[in-house]
């Protein structure tokens, strides 16, 4: 912890940490959003499916 307070008060580095954590936030955020997006798909998919089987029970 000691070594990151004292890259932030270093005024050289800070623009590059801030850099890598505005990187680093929106690759992890645009993976979760894929995530649920393709999650919703395939529950659309899978109660398709269900409901198609259903009827031929």
């Amino acid at each position: 912890m000691e070594y990151f307070i004292g890259l932030l008060n270093n005024k050289v580095h800070l623009k590059y940490v801030c850099l890598a954590y505005f990187i680093s936030f929106f690759l992890i955020s645009g993976l979760v959003l894929l995530s649920k997006i393709r999650t919703k798909r395939f529950e659309k998919e899978h109660k398709r499916f269900e409901n198609k089987n259903e009827g031929q029970t």
